[in-house]
């Protein structure tokens, strides 16, 4: 192409440019509005809408105001009616057989407080009576004793004093009993010449109380680290006394199986 269909070309352009380019065809016009009153002067070239008024932001927080109301009763109901019967029924309409969880804390309180201060006097009580036994337990003390003469199947008297053999019932000296075969003899004799024959002489070590200065006393008394008490029991020359010892019950079990002593 030559350079003169190439101008031609371009001014054939530029014509139809500029006859359909919209130079002033336009009907709208363009309103300078005056800016409100906020301290600047800046031009709006904005439409503003007519109806805006003051009185349109007071109502739409009236109606934000209302639609929390709604929505905070809505969940009130909701939380009311998740409750159960109980919950929501008068005090003095409540059911007696209620299950214990849904009963107002001052009744367990109460029970739980009655049932503590029972115990707290039970305790009390208990303190007491260890206190007691404390007090009335005199301090022992181990004492030998020689010269020991036998007076029946559980009494001894030494240096003045007369020692009861603690934890048995002693045979009499002058007591009786009847053999398997019905026939009498004398069990009280024979119990005490068995303590006699066993102490033969020898010194007998008891605890007697520290500061007791009584002449008869109950005591527990050991002969060779041998309980004289258990050891008549085991023989079969003494009942168990009031209350019984463990230990003396089963000796004494033991001989009247094995029908030794009063047993035969």
């Amino acid at each position: 192409m030559s350079l003169a269909s190439r101008l031609i070309t371009a001014l054939v352009g530029l014509l139809l440019i500029w006859f359909f380019w919209p130079f002033g065809s336009g009907d709208e016009v363009v309103k300078l509005v005056e800016p409100p009153p906020t301290g600047h002067q800046r031009l709006f070239t904005t439409k503003l809408p007519e109806d805006d008024s003051p009185k349109a932001a007071p109502q739409a927080e009236a109606k934000t105001e209302r639609k929390a109301e709604g929505e905070t009763e809505g969940k009130t109901a909701a939380t009311t009616d998740s409750r159960s019967p109980e919950a929501t029924m008068p005090e003095d309409q409540v059911p007696e057989n209620m299950a214990p969880e849904s009963k107002t804390p001052d009744a367990k309180s109460s029970a739980d407080k009655a049932s503590e201060n029972k115990t707290s006097e039970d305790k009390a009580s208990e303190d007491q009576k260890t206190a007691a036994v404390i007090a009335v337990t005199p301090k022992l003390k181990p004492k030998r004793f020689y010269r020991v003469r036998v007076l029946d199947g559980g009494t001894l008297e030494a240096s003045g004093f007369v020692i009861r053999l603690d934890g048995i019932s002693p045979v009499p000296s002058d007591e009786t009993c009847k053999d398997s075969s019905g026939a009498k003899w004398l069990c009280g004799t024979r119990a005490r010449m068995a303590l006699t024959r066993f102490i033969q002489g020898r010194a007998v070590i008891c605890k007697v109380p520290a500061k007791d200065k009584a002449k008869t006393l109950t005591a527990r008394c050991s002969l060779a680290r041998k309980d004289l008490s258990l050891w008549m029991a085991a023989q079969g020359w003494a009942k168990p006394a009031k209350p019984t010892e463990s230990k003396i019950a089963k000796a004494a079990e033991q001989a009247r199986k094995k029908k030794i002593g009063i047993w035969r």
